[in-house]
């Protein structure tokens, strides 16, 4: 009877010890979505490359709210948010090759402060000065491209 129980304790013990192992990888996928650094680079380094669906996951809902709010055709309002998003990008990236993303600096982010929800990038975009906010959006900053200065 002894043994059976330390048995069950040591198997209680391995369920536990793996089930924490594996749920540290997710923890840090969670963490890179706090990141300013993370998100920011995320955000140009998926624009560059084209990547519309990345991109569209690091983008602020606003966004689609405000495309959604344009005049849109009867089969782009039968699109999901997403579809949307990597339609309108695609389209604005063939209709104005010259405005490609050909080169970003992050010069610095704002830190956080209690209370904050916003942090601001400051950066120069393919030789311009801009400053880009990240916004929580639930656990996770997002880039407000609908306040960008």
């Amino acid at each position: 009877m002894k043994n059976r129980a330390h048995r069950y304790w040591i198997s209680f013990l391995l369920i536990a010890v793996v089930t924490n192992i594996g749920s540290c990888g997710r923890l840090n996928d969670t963490m890179h979505g706090i990141s300013p650094e993370y998100v920011i680079n995320k955000f140009f380094e998926s624009w560059k490359q084209r990547d519309w669906k990345i991109l569209y996951t690091l983008v602020h809902p606003g966004f689609i709210q405000r495309i959604r709010m344009q005049k849109l055709s009867p089969e782009e309002e039968g699109m999901s948010d997403e579809e949307l998003f990597i339609h309108q990008f695609k389209a604005a990236s063939e209709n104005n090759p010259g405005k490609a993303l050909k080169s970003y600096n992050v010069k610095s982010i704002t830190s956080y402060k209690p209370g904050d929800t916003t942090v601001w990038a400051d950066t120069i975009v393919n030789g311009k000065k801009k400053r880009i906010p990240l916004t929580l959006d639930g656990l996770t900053l997002k880039v407000d491209l609908t306040r960008i200065e």
